[in-house]
């Protein structure tokens, strides 16, 4: 395949037939359905015909075998979409907080924009009294305020550039999505950032040139500055934008405070098993060298047994999934003494352990026994042993509701079909155990688990768990070496601490948070910048009247007040304005919280809170810098 290609994921480097990895049994059957199909549509046929045709196709197939596709249908999915599913909503969230974010970085502009333009009101009446037309002036405006636009532009591009390929291959999934070769740079999103750059230049600069292009000579000449008409409208516009930018800030940062208030509720959540000192590490053995089930068994065995006696090992076991790693394998069996109808089926995850495993992991024996060596079916297909399962307390009362599951018998329809084909005795599978529930990832549900005994299995790989009386990284390296000495063959591979796989079944919500707190985190500084620029050139354009102020006896208190109060109007009305925003668009993040509802009162009490006292910070300077004017001075420079 060519460098670079990636399907289904950029870690898949080699591929074979299929029906070759299928044994002959499995190819007949007509209920098997954990296979994807890729098709190429015909010239002109949409997916809605493509569906209706398939459907049509499901349906007289369930016609013809109605045992054997019980439940089951058939679907059509774009396969760019069936890649980026579970990225669409997350990026479309984060799309929009750019675009607040954007809107944002506008509104501070078009402020400062406006300030700049009311302070060259002498130097635009000028050009305006030496012949430049109103056209012209405007459209000089525009064209500075387009400049600085695609400066910010450039640099913003650059940037991108050089942390889109980290990012990328920080996100969750990025080896299923992002190719070794790292992000392609697209001249189409430049363009479009390039149209957006001249797009925020001209909307930010426009109204402010029109302003300052309607000049009134006589008086603009003779007073060096605006009317205190102008005055007053640049005062109320500059009051607006402030407010405008501190309301998209609280709804930015309302879902950042909602998705970090989601993810401390989550990591309350106990996953039903030991984290703390604990270290699991996947070991494959070389089939090669083992080629029966007995020999891997024994391997698998001895494994355990050698780690067990690593200095800093409390315990150790075997399991064939890694814990908190989603659901590994999907069982389909049927309870003992039921109906039985061929197609209809019980389903659960399941997960193969060792004897040693329950205890190693701390998930707690809540019924019976857990497994011993000899427990398993053998190797032997034509003689099995009775086999023994152990369940998980959700499994058990799902299946056995108000019944003792111990004792009870099941099978796995997979054994079933075998032994119609291959005519070998199907085994029953005994209760032995009910555990504790463990959770397949922190935000999932308690998992209705099977366990069934790995040394019964022959597995070909396996995960080990080790629970340590010291730090887990310590002992990687004694492990390694251990696993080596035993042979040189065996690969060890996805080493990580408990906490490490914790953090890895929530990544998908830490870079979602990370992300939009960045943007909120960027909005909160432009909104304070902006109320801080606000309160400023308030106090600038106020000097006389303050220093009148204080001349009449007016404290220093006083004016520290007004001006605190005057710039903390545009913070309130921006913070209901963001409040009530932020109530239409928090449902959006209804699928990215847990634990809590897009209308949490902890966050809409909090966040408006933060907002407020970010605001008092960003005008307290401006107002004791008020406060400490000289009246005397303030007068005779007016």
């Amino acid at each position: 395949m060519p460098r670079g290609f990636m399907f289904p994921n950029s870690q898949v480097q080699v591929w074979r037939p299929l029906l070759t990895s299928m044994p002959p049994q499995q190819q007949i059957r007509r209920d098997m359905h954990n296979h994807n199909i890729v098709a190429r549509l015909r010239p002109g046929v949409s997916v809605a015909e493509a569906f209706s045709e398939l459907d049509g196709i499901a349906a007289r197939y369930k016609e013809a075998h109605p045992d054997e596709s019980v439940g089951r249908g058939a679907n059509v999915i774009p396969l760019h979409g069936f890649f980026v599913f579970n990225a669409q909503r997350p990026l479309v969230i984060l799309l929009g907080a750019v675009g607040c974010l954007l809107l944002i970085a506008c509104v501070n502009i078009a402020s400062l924009v406006l300030s700049r333009a009311a302070s060259r009101t002498r130097e635009i009446s000028i050009r305006a009294a030496l012949g430049a037309g109103r056209g012209g002036i405007i459209r000089q405006l525009v064209i500075e305020s387009v400049i600085l636009a695609l400066t910010g532009g450039a640099l913003g591009a650059i940037s991108a550039v050089s942390i889109t390929d980290f990012l990328a291959s920080k996100a969750p999934g990025a080896g299923q999505l992002v190719s070794s070769e790292g992000v392609p740079v697209d001249p189409v999103v430049f363009l479009f950032a390039f149209g957006i750059a001249v797009l925020s230049g001209v909307g930010v600069g426009l109204y402010p040139a029109i302003r300052a292009s309607r000049t009134d000579l006589a008086n603009d000449l003779k007073s060096g500055g605006r009317s205190a008409t102008a005055t007053r409208a640049h005062a109320r516009l500059r009051t607006v934008l402030v407010a405008t930018e501190l309301a998209f800030s609280v709804v930015l940062v309302m879902g950042a405070g909602l998705l970090l208030r989601s993810f401390f509720v989550l990591y309350q959540v106990q996953p039903g098993m030991r984290v703390e000192q604990t270290l699991t590490m996947e070991v494959s053995i070389p089939v090669a060298s083992y080629r029966s089930p007995a020999q891997r068994a024994s391997l698998l065995s001895q494994i355990a047994e050698r780690v067990r006696t690593i200095p800093g090992v409390r315990s150790a076991g075997l399991t064939s999934c890694a814990p908190l790693s989603g659901v590994c394998n999907l069982l389909f069996y049927y309870v003992d003494g039921r109906p039985f109808v061929s197609g209809k089926f019980l389903q659960a995850p399941e997960q193969a352990v060792d004897p040693e495993y329950f205890a190693s992991a701390g998930i707690p024996l809540l019924q019976g026994r857990t497994f011993k060596a000899e427990d398993g079916i053998g190797f032997d297909l034509n003689n099995p042993r009775p086999g023994s399962v152990v369940l998980s307390e959700s499994l058990a009362k799902t299946v056995f509701p108000g019944e003792d599951p111990i004792g009870k018998h099941i099978f796995f329809d997979f054994e079933v079909q075998r032994g119609k084909i291959q005519g070998t005795p199907v085994p029953r599978y005994e209760v032995i155990g009910v555990v504790g529930d463990v959770l397949s990832t922190l935000d999932a549900k308690p998992a209705a688990m099977l366990y069934r005994p790995l040394l019964g299995m022959g597995n070909t790989a396996a995960t080990v768990l080790l629970h340590t009386a010291v730090e887990p990284k310590s002992v990687i390296g004694v492990a390694r070496d251990t696993l080596r000495r035993m042979d040189p063959g065996l690969a060890v591979s996805r080493v990580r601490t408990g906490e490490e796989t914790l953090s890895s079944s929530t990544s998908n919500r830490q870079f979602n948070m990370l992300l939009l707190g960045t943007f909120a985190g960027l909005a909160l500084l432009l909104a304070a910048i902006g109320l801080y620029g606000l309160v400023s050139h308030t106090v600038s354009q106020r000097q006389a009247e303050i220093g009148i102020r204080l001349a009449l006896g007016a404290t220093r208190q006083q004016v520290n007040r007004l001006i605190l109060f005057q710039g903390l109007k545009p913070a309130m009305a921006g913070v209901v304005l963001g409040v009530v925003g932020s109530g239409f668009a928090a449902p959006i993040l209804r699928a990215q919280l847990f634990g809590i509802t897009p209308m949490d009162l902890w966050t809409f009490a909090t966040v408006p809170a933060l907002l407020l006292v970010i605001a008092v910070l960003a005008c307290c300077l401006p107002a004791r810098r008020a406060s400490m004017l000289d009246p005397t001075t303030a007068l005779r420079s007016e």
